[in-house]
Order: structure tokens, then C-alpha cells, then sequence
């Protein structure tokens, strides 16, 4: 049973140049068979063309009903909560959550989020702790970040958010990394990795660097650990 053909994905968008229209990140709702999903376009023109998600569909595999929850331009990547109560949406200078019935909006955090970076950008990544009673989720964020120092000595701050009542958000740590691009957060969202070069000239000599969540050498927590160098 084909519930989603060509023509009715082309119909998501009104874009002229459009030749193809693709799901993007599907991801099912727990403990139910609908499913939430961006779109993606495709085109076949000359240079290269990168999409955000910005919009957000539903789709009922039993009953076959497609439902617009947000327009195009009014979303950013989504996570959904383990419990299935709540959706998480990162746009490009906020993040807010709603139930999954698309009620109860939330701000926790306003300011940088996205950074773009050529032609991609840098998506703060949502880690979900599932032995959490209330639904909880961590992230890295650059909101100091400056424009004019490209993406090197980029302060970074590590959030953890209660999706309670009411909503709220705790700064668990900070740093800063040499380059933003090397930088990556741990699936229990206590530690953050950097790839550093001790040599610029040489890449064989690479100096992975971690801060953790209560490092005992800083009061803070903030200060980066040598771990090995190739």
C-alpha cells in the first residue's frame, strides 16, 4: 500500500525548481504507528544546494492521514521525547518543545543554536536521558559564538532541560574548543570531545581532549583532559 506517491510529495512544496521531494528524518512517535517527518528537495540545477528541516508532516500509517503540523520555515530539527509526550524543535535562534498533540508551547532557551559553516551547518546534537522520570534532554550549544573568529576559540555551553511543568534548564558545564568543527557530545551528554592538532602542519599529531561534567580539576568543570596522541 502506497500511502505517500511522487506526485503528493511534489505537492508539500510549491518551490518552481523543484524536482523531487524526499522525507527527511522520519522518526516514529513511541507506542504508535505515526510517524514525523521534514521534507527534503531535490533539484537537478546547476550549484550546490543545501536544506535545512524547516517544516514538519505527520503521517498515520493505519489510517493513511497526512496532517501539516508546521509550515515550511516555521520549524527546525525535532526530537521526540523516550516517554513519547513531547516534541523538541531547534530552530535556527531558539528551542522550544510542545506536546505531541502540537499544545502547550515552551521556550527554554532563546539565542545561537544553528551556526553555519560554508555550505552545511552545525546542529546542536539533543541527547534524551532515558532513566529519567520526568522526560530530559542535554545539549551543546555555542551561544557566544562570534562570527568574526570563523569557528576557532568557540566558548561552549552544555544545557540540561526538565520537560516538567514548569519547563526548566540547568547549565551543567562550559568551555571552550579550538575548533568548533572537532567537537562532539557524549550519548549521556556529560562530556564533550575535541579533536585537536598539536601540529597544524602535521595531522598525524592529534591531541583528543575531553571536559567532563564535575571534572575535580576545576571547580567548573571545564578543564580539557589529554587523552592520547597518534
Amino acid at each position: 500500500m502506497t500511502l505517500l506517491d511522487n506526485e503528493t510529495m511534489l505537492n508539500l512544496r510549491d518551490e518552481d525548481f523543484r524536482d523531487a521531494v524526499t522525507l527527511f528524518r522520519p522518526q516514529f512517535i513511541p507506542g504508535t504507528h505515526t510517524v514525523l517527518f521534514h521534507t527534503q528537495l531535490l533539484t537537478d540545477a546547476e550549484g550546490i544546494y543545501f536544506e535545512l528541516p524547516s517544516d514538519l508532516w505527520s503521517l498515520d500509517l493505519d489510517t493513511g492521514t497526512l496532517t501539516e503540523l508546521l509550515p515550511y520555515g516555521g520549524a527546525g530539527s525535532s526530537s521526540i521525547s523516550p516517554d513519547g509526550q513531547y516534541l523538541v524543535i531547534v530552530g535556527f535562534d531558539r528551542i522550544w518543545t510542545v506536546d505531541v498533540a502540537m499544545t502547550n508551547p515552551r521556550e527554554p532557551f532563546s539565542g545561537t543554536t544553528w551556526i553555519g559553516v560554508g555550505h552545511g551547518v552545525i546542529e546542536p546534537p539533543i541527547v534524551w536521558d532515558y532513566e529519567a522520570e520526568v522526560p530530559t534532554f542535554r545539549t551543546m550549544l555555542f551561544p557566544d559564538f562570534d562570527a568574526n573568529l570563523a569557528q576557532f576559540n568557540a566558548p561552549f555551553r552544555v544545557f540540561e532541560f526538565t520537560l516538567g511543568e514548569p519547563t526548566s534548564s540547568t547549565l551543567l558545564f562550559s568551555g571552550e574548543t579550538e575548533f568548533l568543527l572537532n567537537t562532539a557530545l557524549s550519548p549521556d551528554g556529560y562530556r564533550v570531545v575535541e579533536w585537536r592538532w598539536d601540529d597544524p602542519a602535521n595531522p598525524k599529531q592529534i591531541e583528543p581532549g575531553v571536559t567532563s561534567y564535575g571534572d575535580p580539576e576545576s571547580e567548573a568543570g571545564t578543564t580539557p583532559k589529554l587523552l592520547h596522541t597518534f
